[in-house]
């Protein structure tokens, strides 16, 4: 008995030892900072002051230092917008640090739709330098609003994507945003097709029927459609374009030379039989046939107010076909006088009133001011009343010397110059006003210059850069200049310049130069830093595209650049964390990694929680194959899911965690 109480004491004191032993040194092994644990909190660094700390760069002390918080959600330390809770917008970022990004805050993107016209070899004489392919809705009853230019070639109304007239056939439309419903892709500024033709320049299927481009209800995810072969439908032949008579030539209405009609006249076409007379309110209005007629003059007496403005286009007509709807002229009605009592023309008028008569000169109207690049779709002109004049005439000229053009007749003191984009909107023009009463007009007023919005010229220098920031590409370029408008008759006529007016600029992205762009952000700026790249150690080259926007349209692709992030040294991939096999620590090691300056460690008690950093270990051991590091801190026996992150010369580590190993300490 004596010796098995001597043999059970010696057992206890032998363990008590190693245990003791192996608490001591796990202990020594644990760097300062890890002492007194239950006396301090980890903290966060906010560097942009939202609130929220970055779990990547954290300590451990007692008390709360500056610019450090509690709180570790903070997914984009560098940006105070974005943190747990913020609006996540459209702009390709997890602005609410939930782990998804520009969740329904953006319209569907990347909608692309392509195809490949097959005949256009067969419809090249009705294709101009000016035609292209606009997507276009498509109402149930195929009835689709359109206008006709000057040229009398039908415009669909859409205000949806364009592109250029393909010069293989090949199409491709790149968008977002369509709503469910039905669309056609119109053939824009086509040739007119002879009267009678029943085609309709939509693009269509082999079988003749609208090729239909379906978005059906609910849809909110990108796609992509291919059309197949499609065709331009057109009259059989070619021929058919000019088997008409000729244009009818020196369209004129009458401008208030009567009180009660507008004579239009034009000069006779060569083998026309009969002509048509269109007549409309606006230029791009609606335009109406009002007559048939086997002459060349016609009297428009429909009771019309007086002192308004009509377009009138003529068209010939013969067995063969019709001509285009090509010139126009404005007309309008003379409004008139007062009644003269004292002449015997009195109408009830009372005695002893002012007898209102018209000057018998007129001096020229001041204040004229032209718009600069205001509207998209017109110039408006404005001037002073000048006292005596009942009308004013607007006039206009690409340049301050030449022949001015009449462009219509108002009673009031402004005036929208409407004109088709081809025939005088390509640059700036020059505008005069002239005052008018039934007795005399007034010189020309002095000129003022002026423009429409145009579609923003494609933006230059596109610069991605080049492993220059962690986790981002900074993307720059510069806004597209326009060349001032040449001055014809010298210095009188000043340098007139159209001021490029853009309101902001859309970044596109692909991972190869022809692979399918994808918009990453707008922005009113000339630079884009697109963090919505892999923070890693492939040097993953994106390619950018800029296109700049306004109000009339947007410009064509800027030429494209490449860009990547900076590369950072991988992560240990061989993380070994103890199972148990160590009373209150767990040890973790993983192999060297050629280039590190030193290495981060990071628990969390779970694969996808909070990652806490928990200490560094220095690379300051040349011949080590190894290194390791104590969790001298974990609650035993709960498990712990650990990562080790490389820390490169700059200082630079990788944004994201791969490689982890779980493990757990024994003991109570």
């Amino acid at each position: 008995m004596f010796y098995m109480n001597k043999t059970k004491s010696l057992l206890f004191f032998l363990t008590a030892l190693f245990l003791c032993c192996l608490l001591i040194g796990c202990h020594d092994s644990s760097s300062d900072s890890n002492k007194s644990k239950n006396a301090e909190t980890t903290w966060y660094k906010d560097a942009d002051g939202d609130g929220y700390g970055d779990p990547a760069a954290s300590l451990v002390q007692a008390a709360q230092p500056a610019g450090y918080v509690s709180n570790s959600g903070d997914c984009a330390d560098y940006n105070a917008a974005v943190h747990p809770g913020a609006p996540e917008l459209c702009d390709g970022k997890d602005n609410n640090c939930n782990g998804e990004v520009d969740e329904t805050a953006c319209q569907p993107e990347s909608q692309k739709i392509s195809g490949r016209i097959t005949n256009l070899n067969d419809v090249q004489a009705f294709i101009r330098a000016d035609s292209y392919l606009q997507l276009t809705p498509y109402p149930a009853d195929g009835q689709m609003p359109f206008t006709t230019d000057a040229q009398g070639r039908k415009i669909y109304t859409s205000d949806l994507a364009v592109i250029d007239m393909p010069v293989d056939g090949a199409f491709v439309f790149e968008t977002y945003g369509l709503i469910p419903g039905q669309y056609v892709i119109a053939v824009q500024r086509l040739n007119p097709y002879p009267a009678g033709s029943g085609e309709t320049p939509v693009l269509a299927t082999t079988g003749g029927q609208p090729a239909l481009i379906v978005i059906p209800e609910n849809s909110d995810t990108a796609f992509e459609l291919d059309l197949g072969s499609v065709n331009i439908p057109a009259p059989a032949s070619a021929a058919d374009v000019s088997a008409g008579p000729a244009v009818p030539t020196s369209v004129s209405a009458t401008d208030g030379a009567f009180e009660d009609k507008i004579r239009v006249t034009w000069n006779a076409s060569p083998g026309a039989t009969s002509y048509e007379v269109y007549r409309a309110d606006a230029f791009a209005g609606q335009k109406t046939k009002i007559a048939t007629t086997a002459h060349t003059i016609y009297d428009d007496v429909t009771a019309l107010p007086c002192g308004k403005d009509y377009y009138y286009w003529v068209i010939a007509v013969n067995a063969s076909g019709t001509s285009d709807l090509f010139y126009n002229d404005l007309g309008f009605i003379r409004c008139p006088l007062p009644p003269d009592d004292n002449n015997g023309n009195g109408s009830g008028t009372e005695p002893g009133t002012p007898i209102i008569t018209e000057p018998e000169t007129l001096v020229a109207p001041t204040g004229i001011t032209a718009s600069d690049g205001l509207y998209p779709e017109k110039v408006a002109i404005t001037w002073n009343a000048v006292e005596g004049a009942t009308s004013y005439e607007i006039y206009r000229h690409s340049d301050c010397c030449g022949e001015r053009t009449k462009i219509g007749t108002t009673s009031g003191r402004f005036f929208y110059d409407t004109l088709d984009d081809s025939i005088v909107f390509s640059s700036i023009n020059y505008y005069w006003v002239k005052a008018v009463n039934s007795k005399t007009t007034s010189p020309y007023s002095a000129f003022d210059t002026g423009y429409k919005l145009l579609k923003p010229l494609t933006p230059t220098n596109v610069a991605a850069s080049d492993g220059t920031f962690v986790g981002k590409v900074h993307v720059s370029w510069l806004p597209g200049v326009r060349s001032a408008a040449p001055v014809e008759c010298g210095g009188g006529c000043g340098n007139p310049v159209i001021v490029e007016k853009i309101t902001q600029y859309e970044i596109y992205r692909a991972d190869w130069a022809k692979g399918s762009k994808t918009k990453i952000g707008t922005t009113s700026n000339t630079w884009f830093d697109d963090f919505d790249i892999p923070c890693d150690t492939c040097q993953n080259i994106y390619y950018y595209w800029v296109v700049a926007t306004n109000a009339a349209g947007s410009s064509q692709y800027s030429d494209d650049d490449t860009g990547y992030a900076y590369r950072t040294l991988p992560d240990p991939n061989d993380i070994r964390a103890t199972d148990g096999t160590i009373p209150f620590c767990v040890k973790i090691t993983w192999s060297t990694i050629s280039g590190a300056k030193s290495y981060d460690i990071f628990r969390s008690p779970s694969l996808d929680g909070v990652k806490t950093k928990i200490g560094s270990v220095p690379s300051d051991c040349v011949t080590c194959n190894t290194y390791h590091y104590l969790d001298t801190n974990p609650v035993c026996p709960e498990i712990y899911y650990y990562w080790v992150k490389s820390i490169d010369q700059n200082g630079y580590t990788g944004c994201n965690f791969y490689f982890y190993d779980t493990g757990f300490c024994s003991g109570d």
